[in-house]
């Protein structure tokens, strides 16, 4: 394991302690507050895997694991089930495997609308021709999770605007199985121009879920949950109204199964 110990960093979710091998400060790049990285969907993520009627979850954009780490800290049992598809960030992904000892099991895949090979580049598969890229394999979820016998009722997803790709090839889990979604949005310039913010929308309220807006999920561990409707949804699935900050620090869906 070829894990340099000043890259390690040492993590903690009130009284939970937790390491992670980050060799290019991700976590601290993208902290904003004294309550460290996403406190607001720690807390519900906690609240989640620490109940008897769940045992899965769904990490889809996993990066360096962070949220598999974290979730063995709090409840080991919970079973974990990780994509992440870049080489490198795989490779990453491993060794906190084996620096935590969690309980995952990882996929050097992305998820998607179809079962294809993607160009990726820097998290995204919204690339140009000019960019240096790698080739990845992505699947949909719906027939992934049938071949490799998944069981998840939780989805976490932060791929750097393919949401509604992802969303898209997973409808039977959606209706079937999964109980609880949180989506990162992101920028327009990052997104698949084969669907819009309206379409993320629609393809949750089709599969029966109610979908909120977590304000400052960033900052507090007291989660703000905005219900998306009205002039919320308007101003949420219109580009041109959001916020400098939205637009820099991304936005956060919870959906949950009414």
């Amino acid at each position: 394991m070829n894990i340099q110990s000043n890259n390690i960093i040492q993590l903690q979710h009130h009284k939970t302690l937790f390491s992670l091998y980050d060799p290019d400060q991700s976590v601290h790049n993208e902290t904003f507050s004294d309550n460290g990285y996403e406190p607001g969907l720690r807390t519900l993520i906690e609240h989640l895997v620490t109940s008897e009627s769940l045992t899965g979850i769904l990490d889809i954009g996993s990066l360096y694991g962070y949220f598999p780490s974290f979730i063995h800290a709090i409840n080991p049992d919970f079973k974990v089930y990780a994509f992440e598809p870049g080489a490198q960030n795989f490779d990453i992904l491993k060794q906190n495997k084996e620096l935590g000892n969690f309980n995952a099991t990882l996929f050097p895949y992305a998820l998607s609308d179809e079962n294809c090979d993607l160009p990726f580049h820097n998290r995204t598969t919204n690339v140009t021709i000019d960019q240096s890229t790698e080739i990845i394999k992505a699947f949909t979820y719906d027939t992934f999770r049938k071949e490799h016998k998944i069981k998840a009722e939780i989805a976490k997803i932060d791929v750097h605007g393919s949401e509604a790709l992802v969303l898209n090839g997973m409808k039977e889990a959606l209706a079937q199985e999964i109980r609880h979604v949180f989506i990162e949005i992101h920028a327009l310039h990052l997104c698949s121009k084969k669907y819009s913010y309206k379409d993320i929308i629609d393809i949750l309220h089709d599969a029966g879920f109610l979908i909120f807006e977590m304000k400052k999920f960033r900052y507090t561990y007291e989660v703000e949950l905005v219900h998306l409707s009205g002039a919320n949804l308007e101003q949420f699935i219109d580009y041109d109204l959001w916020s400098e900050e939205e637009v820099s620090k991304e936005r956060m869906l919870y959906a949950i199964k009414k």
